[in-house]
């Protein structure tokens, strides 16, 4: 009787031993890899570096108001675009140290990306006083709007200039002895408020 006890012991010792040596000996499953952070492509456009995090998102309904900048300036052809270049009423409220709108309470941004001349004939010039006077051509504007906070493109759209000659004229010209300039003509007020109301006080849908 002694015996068979004995041997019981030793047998349940032994299973557990067994136990717990395959229970060390466990290969652990392999954790599943953390996802990787998305980040939105950074996007300059003229002192701008969207995104701009802390910005108001672009949702709900308007206005959905906007600042200014030009992602990429050409080196022949002149043709001032900013925050004066929009009606009053599309613009973000102005920054605390100077008046020009704050791009941080701004919900969109409209980038100037491409400019282009339509004819060589000329509609006219401008300049005047120490300014030599400039031909200005009919020209054709590409804008794309990106939300501010996460730059990502809302739409692109051209828009022919319709400023007369002598209203488009930069607010500075870089010019030399033999160098050709340009200058296109601008985009009116009133053209940016036909395109841009929908947009501007339009619901996001």
């Amino acid at each position: 009787m002694q015996r068979h006890r004995t041997s019981t012991i030793f047998v349940v010792l032994l299973t557990m031993a067994l136990i717990g040596c395959s229970t060390t000996e466990r290969t652990p499953p392999s954790a599943a890899p953390a996802p990787l952070a998305t980040q939105s492509p950074e996007v300059p456009c003229g002192t701008l570096q969207l995104p701009l995090a802390e910005a108001p998102a672009y949702s709900g309904a308007g206005p959905h108001l906007m600042e200014t900048g030009v992602q990429s300036e050409s080196k022949v052809v002149h043709s001032d675009f900013g925050y004066f270049s929009l009606p009053d009423e599309f613009l973000a409220p102005p920054r605390e140290d100077i008046q020009v709108p704050d791009p941080y309470q701004a919900q969109l941004i409209i980038c100037r990306v491409g400019l282009k001349l339509l004819s060589e004939e000329a509609v006219g010039l401008c300049g005047g006083g120490d300014v030599p006077n400039i031909p200005v051509y009919p020209a054709v504007h590409t804008f794309t709007i990106y939300e501010t906070r996460t730059a990502r493109p809302v739409t692109t759209l051209t828009i022919r200039g319709d400023r007369l000659a002598e209203d488009s004229c930069p607010y500075y010209v870089t010019y030399g002895p033999g160098y050709r300039v340009d200058v296109a003509q601008g985009v009116t007020k009133a053209a940016f408020k036909k395109r841009l109301q929908s947009i501007v006080f339009g619901p996001v849908l």
